[in-house]
């Protein structure tokens, strides 16, 4: 059955704010450039990203099941993380952290929705996985 989802993925503003001490500001703009068209390239017609001023990425997955989430989130975290993306030094990381959250009636409003989806991502960036669906 097709249904909703919904995922907030989070680049540590922290890690960010220290690359861009370190490689500069034009490095930190490149890089969110890059991880904005994979996340473009990974997701199909429908599917909506925005971002916001955190620089945490949300994503509305439309007519996708729960498996196909977690393949494409996988997708986007091993891509992220990948070196070859960030060209970063070897004691450098990315380290991306996904709440995801399937769309069901038991919330009464998208502010009830919203809010539970930042709880999510609050979960998946104190736990030690790099993705946490519910």
């Amino acid at each position: 059955t097709p249904i909703k989802s919904s995922a907030a993925s989070d680049v540590y503003k922290r890690q960010l704010e220290n690359m861009e001490k370190q490689y500069g500001a034009q490095y930190c703009d490149i890089l969110v450039a890059k991880i904005s068209n994979l996340l473009s390239g990974a997701l199909s017609d429908g599917d909506f990203i925005y971002r916001n001023e955190d620089d945490i990425f949300a994503i509305l997955m439309t007519n996708s099941n729960k498996d196909r989430v977690l393949k494409t989130l996988d997708y986007i975290v091993s891509k992220i993380e990948d070196p070859a993306l960030n060209n970063l030094d070897k004691d450098d990381e990315i380290k991306v952290k996904i709440g995801a959250l399937m769309l069901d009636d038991s919330h009464k409003n998208h502010y009830e929705y919203i809010d539970a989806i930042y709880d999510v991502l609050d979960e998946a960036r104190h736990g030690g996985s790099a993705i946490v669906v519910r």
